[in-house]
């Protein structure tokens, strides 16, 4: 043989391509969770390899509040998560029910993935990880949501880390968390209980949370009512500075999934999956990011602060239930605040939404809404390549309490429908310098507000369709 160094060399590099596929470990028995349990429904195995798949009911009711919430039309979510790189793994569902699978969609649409159905089983491949959503013969009673990521290669070590292994973990209601820790959560973890830094500690600076497993807040319902905040999965309540969530898999929380006041922190690969009012998924201060992460929740799913300057949201997926919106644009802080600002949401796909997708509540009328007297200004907001497949509306829009909402932009927009309204409460308080580029509808080019059932109110100026 001529090349005998060739020929080991691309020997070596088939093996190297060779698809790795990580399936993370049983955690055991979850007989002791409320709300978290194994599917009886589906079975998932990747390349032939069987992975542990979840279940979480959806019981909306109340919120720790004691108001009643509207509540989502799905029964449960049915999760599996796993890791691939190199190649395309083949990822099998069935189920063990023994009634057999006759239909199946995957969504995001968009994506252009193909679900075979063949006795009773669906099989497809991915070419790469993603967050998608199988919806099956139930329609959308028990959608399963598959999570695919890449290895972590980059498990922090030091004494500063605290790390959870695969296994159940049991951490208590409001564990307290410290500036410049890291906890680590391996695949095939389910740490169940909550995190915290109270007020009176000031705010929580450069603290990371990180893996692959799961945060479980679903058991502490009645312990989180009259507690004020600090009830969701992640409460830091004088704001998160210099921090880093990442990776992890944040399940059934009875309030917020994020504290608030956010600042230079990166949210990233995060999946939520939560059923409680008041369940907000991720949100993104000033000079911060947010990317790839998929949120289920049955209130606001990606918002910016208040004092959101600078912010950035993108590459994400949301299902939406009915509380809250799958955006939150408007400012709900005091005109103190500087108000919400330079925000950019980027290649974001709506599976589903409850509520009109460009939403002011209709608490926000000046004549009902006590939480401030007067917000400061909403402007410079930037939609962009923003994909929805199932909605009622498009907008109900309004501007913040004694100010305006100006010069937002939504670019290369496609929905399903064209419905709502845009409008302002008095002269002064006004919707100003909208613009929509590339509206699509069912598939179809839009380029008039005349084609559409989108009613644009007297407290505007400038509102365009080209």
């Amino acid at each position: 043989m001529k090349h005998p160094h060739l020929l080991l060399a691309l020997l070596l590099l088939a093996t190297a391509l060779k698809a790795e596929v990580v399936i993370y470990p049983d955690p055991g028995d979850l007989g002791g969770f409320q709300n978290l349990r194994k599917s009886e429904r589906y079975a998932v195995t990747v390349n032939g390899k069987r992975t542990t798949v979840y279940a979480s009911n959806n019981r909306t009711g109340k919120d720790v509040d004691g108001r009643d919430i509207p509540k989502g039309y799905i029964t449960d979510a049915q999760f599996c998560y796993f890791s691939f790189t190199n190649e395309a793994v083949t990822v099998d569902v069935s189920s063990p029910d023994g009634k057999g699978i006759s239909h199946a969609s995957l969504h995001p649409e968009r994506l252009g993935i193909k679900a075979g159905v063949s006795d009773g089983r669906v099989r497809f491949t991915m070419d790469q990880p993603r967050k998608i959503v199988l919806k099956t013969s139930d329609e959308e009673l028990h959608p399963l949501v598959i999570l695919a990521d890449a290895p972590d290669t980059d498990i922090p070590t030091g004494p500063d880390v605290t790390r959870f292994g695969p296994g159940i973990h049991d951490i208590g209601f409001q564990r307290p968390i410290r500036d410049g820790e890291t906890i680590y959560i391996d695949g095939g973890a389910v740490v169940k209980g909550t995190l915290r830094k109270p007020k009176e500690d000031g705010p929580l600076k450069n603290f990371t949370l990180r893996g692959r497993g799961i945060i479980y807040g679903g058991d502490n319902e009645f312990i989180a009512r009259g507690k004020g905040w600090g009830r969701g999965i992640t409460a830091w309540e004088r704001g998160l500075y210099s921090g880093r969530i990442e990776g992890c898999i944040l399940l059934d929380s009875v309030h917020w999934n994020m504290g608030f006041g956010n600042h230079n922190s990166t949210f990233k690969n995060l999946k939520i999956i939560s059923f409680y009012g008041n369940t907000d998924g991720v949100r993104v201060g000033p000079g911060s990011t947010c990317r790839d992460c998929f949120v289920m929740t049955n209130d606001d799913a990606l918002l910016p602060e208040g004092t959101g300057a600078g912010a950035i949201i993108e590459d994400s997926v949301i299902w939406h239930h009915k509380w809250g919106n799958p955006f939150k644009i408007i400012n709900i802080g005091g005109e103190q605040t500087g108000g919400t600002h330079d925000v950019t949401f980027r290649n974001i796909d709506v599976l589903t939404t409850g509520s009109p997708v460009f939403l002011s509540p209709h608490e926000h009328r000046p004549d009902t809404y006590t939480f401030a007297k007067k917000q400061a200004p909403t402007r410079n907001i930037l939609f962009e390549n923003i994909y929805v497949e199932r909605a009622k509306t498009l907008f109900q829009l309004r501007p913040p309490i004694g100010s305006v909402l100006s010069h937002v932009t939504i670019r290369n927009l496609h929905t399903p429908v064209a419905t709502g309204i845009i409008d302002g409460w008095s002269p002064d308080v006004r919707v100003e310098d909208l613009t929509i580029e590339g509206l699509v509808v069912g598939g179809r080019p839009v380029r008039s507000l005349k084609e559409t059932q989108i009613k644009v109110g007297k407290h505007t100026a400038r509102i365009i369709l080209k």
